[in-house]
């Protein structure tokens, strides 16, 4: 299987030359180069982020409520009661993102701008990847990350965000390749 990474495309070169009567001429040859996939950049990553995290908040509220009913804990330490009362929505929080991108290889976020995850071969990651990708989301100031050209979660697990149309044009190239 060929990679998105590995895609080439024809580009032209511009060079200038002079005639023989001194005029500068333009001069356009054509090249193979690696193609670039056009990723989805820091500003829409972030409007991704804030409705993901509207939408996780809302979804916390009753399994935060539950998890308190079932765990009557009381803890002994601070560090105790700090540990189980943010355990439930870690857990929760990566099975959020596993589960969305798991099933329609988006979250709601991306699903209103049209984006979808892909892999490196520019189809739906795999159970391996969608979970290195959710638990890496829990490494602290992760989100941040997303400000460059891919989030952490993004190169450690080997996928991509990209809008539809992008990917449509990634399985054509794949298609003639």
């Amino acid at each position: 299987m060929k990679r998105i990474t590995d895609l080439k495309v024809e580009k032209l070169r511009t060079s200038y030359r002079k005639d023989s009567l001194g005029n500068r001429q333009q001069i356009r040859t054509p090249y193979i180069a690696a193609r670039k996939v056009r990723v989805v950049e820091g500003g829409r990553r972030f409007g991704h982020f804030f409705i993901d995290m509207i939408i996780y908040s809302l979804l916390m509220i009753p399994v935060e409520v539950v998890f308190n009913i079932l765990v009557d804990y009381q803890p002994s330490t601070v560090g105790a009661a700090i540990f189980m009362s943010y355990f439930p929505s870690y857990i929760f929080y990566a099975l959020y993102y596993f589960s969305f991108e798991y099933f329609t290889q988006s979250t709601p976020g991306k699903l209103l701008t049209k984006c979808i995850v892909i892999n490196e071969f520019g189809q739906k990651p795999t159970i391996n990847e969608l979970t290195v990708r959710s638990l890496v989301r829990l490494v602290p100031f992760e989100a941040l990350s997303c400000l460059n050209e891919r989030g952490w979660h993004d190169r450690w697990s080997n996928t991509w965000v990209v809008q539809k149309e992008e990917n449509e044009k990634l399985q054509a190239i794949l298609q003639e390749a």
